[in-house]
């Protein structure tokens, strides 16, 4: 049997019978050639591979027509460097043998022995798919090819080390796993308790879900069967309720367990966001620890308020925005509202006419009051509500006076009632403690003026939000470009100087407007802005103004503001966020997108 030697002289001398016949070529050419490569090779057979190398090299140098030769010539040079253990040379030769002929077989073998050898099989398997496309089905070297490939992913498979995954249940301490348990809401607990048997026998005896039914994460409509399960799970000393996305069916299940056997002595918050559910006929009297009821858009409550404000001795948050009836109309009007004196928020959404707040404080405690879609035909007067801190009013009608107490630290104006203040001097509010106000609507610049007459500090107001201010073009016989453009026309501008943050939703900005920010808000640390129409103009010439402290900016909705604003806002220690919404207002393809 004829050895590596015998084998590779032979090639050699097949090599040399190769060259040209021509008596001029192989008195210039074809002799040195071939001795170079039995030197070469008589060198590789005694193992000095530094000077195989060098010859195979000298041989290159004057061989570059046939492309047999030079894959020929690459290979072996590749092999002397593979014996040296130069990988990354002979890698290289072996992507030289690739681009001589990429339908040589001989190219991708090499580059996938040498892959092997450093221990990259994945990239060793990505070079033999890659020569599988290459070359044709019907070359001898294809299924050499395929042979390798099999045998690289055999090699794999077999250093793939699987071992037996470590419960974290049964390695963390308690301490730690009641800290991670905690990061939990109902929806994820939910999840977890199908990971094993184990976990959820655990699970089980956690507050979140023994105590707890919270449905207002789920994506679907849940059914019976799945509103059955909670409960069960439940038993009959809940302390959250949070009932939302369900049929009719699991509805009517959910109130018939609710008014039979559940014992609401435990319950502490109660919150309803369906409107199948038929809340008249639960028993509000047994309601004596609820601590937070709310009632969504969507629910009705019948004429049920004033008895869950009277039967709720610890209510501390009542929000109350679903429809409700004429009974919450009559209870104001008659003044039948009982007093609580633990309730700290209450939220209305009254949809009826004709409301009447008493004056007597029912409410000692009451530190926020939001007032939604309800129409007062006489004062509103809070002015015996020593503790409100915040109020808000939107789509509020207000027929007569709007008073409140000192102290208020908060307010939100969101409505486009032109007549909720027939006259500026009806509104008796103090405004030396305001930190925060929020306005919406063309008609809420008229508040503003009134602030100013009634003493608004500038040490004390630190948060400003504005939108849809502007909806004409001429205000009082002068053109207006912009709520910014308006307020600045206004007395009293000097309140400003304090705000730190600033929120402004007005597509009529443009970019000469930041002159006008800088002036009007000499303190601004943040600014969140809506505005179609500014470019990064408006950025670059806010920032670098002399006095400028902002050091935080959120642009929504601006186009014309490419997102490399980003890495310029970074190197001078602004962070700058872009988010981009859809034509209608929509988040682009159902997701928030941010350039951070």
């Amino acid at each position: 049997m004829p050895s590596n030697s015998d084998i590779r002289r032979s090639m050699l001398e097949e090599l040399l019978e190769g060259q040209p016949t021509t008596k001029k070529r192989k008195t210039t050419q074809a002799a040195p050639i071939g001795t170079i490569m039995l030197d070469a090779q008589r060198a590789f057979d005694e193992k000095r591979y530094n000077t195989a190398i060098r010859l195979f090299s000298h041989a290159l140098e004057n061989l570059r027509d046939r492309k047999a030769d030079l894959i020929h010539i690459y290979d072996l040079r590749g092999t002397s460097y593979v014996k040296i253990a130069q990988h990354d040379l002979a890698l290289k030769d072996a992507k030289e043998m690739i681009k001589v002929d990429r339908s040589d077989a001989r190219g991708y073998l090499k580059c996938a022995h040498i892959e092997q050898l450093r221990g990259r099989l994945p990239e060793a398997t990505r070079i033999c798919e890659y020569g599988l496309k290459k070359i044709p089905a019907s070359d001898k070297g294809y299924k050499r090819l395929e042979t390798c490939l099999v045998r690289i992913k055999e090699q794999a498979r077999s250093k793939v080390v699987y071992e037996k995954g470590t419960d974290p249940f049964s390695v963390l301490p308690p301490e730690l796993l009641d800290i991670v348990l905690d990061c939990f809401d109902y929806k994820d607990t939910v999840a977890v308790m199908r990971v094993s048997k184990k976990w959820r026998d655990v699970l089980r005896s956690t507050d979140t879900i023994s105590r707890n039914v919270d449905f207002r994460r789920s994506l679907k409509t849940l059914t019976y069967e799945q509103v059955r399960v909670a409960f069960t799970r439940v038993g009959k000393t809940p302390k959250l309720m949070a009932l939302a996305h369900m049929n009719e069916n699991a509805c009517r299940y959910a109130t018939q367990e609710l008014s039979h056997w559940i014992r609401w002595e435990s319950l502490e918050s109660f919150i309803v966001e369906e409107g199948k559910m038929q809340l008249s006929r639960l028993r509000f009297e047994k309601f004596k620890r609820l601590r937070v009821f709310h009632i969504g858009p969507a629910a009705s409550l019948n004429q049920d308020l004033p008895k869950i404000l009277e039967t709720c001795p610890n209510l501390e948050v009542g929000s109350f925005q679903g429809n409700l009836s004429q009974g919450l109309s009559d209870a104001f009007t008659n003044r039948s509202l009982p007093m609580n004196h633990k309730l700290r928020t209450l939220i209305i959404c009254g949809r009826s006419n004709n409301l009447c707040l008493p004056t007597e404080c029912l409410f000692p405690s009451l530190e926020r009051l939001d007032l939604q879609h309800a129409r007062f035909s006489d004062d509103l007067d809070l002015r015996n509500y020593a503790s409100l801190r915040d109020l808000a009013l939107r789509k509020v009608h207000v027929e007569d006076n709007l008073r409140t107490a000192a102290g208020l630290t908060t307010f939100e104006l969101d409505g486009p009632y032109p007549d909720i203040y027939p006259q500026p001097e009806e509104i008796k509010m103090p405004a030396a403690d305001l930190e925060r106000i929020i306005l919406k609507g063309p008609d809420s610049i008229r508040f503003l003026g009134h602030s100013f007459r009634q003493g608004l500090s500038s040490t004390k107001l630190q948060y400003l939000s504005i939108s849809d201010f502007v909806t004409f073009s001429q205000v009082a016989g002068r053109s207006i470009s912009s709520d910014l453009a308006l307020l600045s026309g206004m007395q009293g501008i000097e309140a400003f100087s304090g705000v730190g943050t600033l929120v402004i939703k007005d597509d009529h900005i443009i970019d000469t407007d930041f002159m006008l920010i800088s002036a009007m808000f000499p303190a601004l640390q943040s600014i969140d802005i809506e505005a179609e129409r500014i470019t990064d103009a408006f950025v670059s010439d806010l920032v670098r103004q002399p006095c400028c402290k902002i050091n935080t900016i959120t642009l929504r909705n601006c186009p014309n503001v490419p997102s490399n604003i980003v890495k310029w806002g970074q190197m001078r220690n602004v962070e700058i966020t872009i988010v981009k919404y859809g034509a209608k207002g929509d988040v682009m393809s159902g997701r928030l997108v941010r350039y951070e």
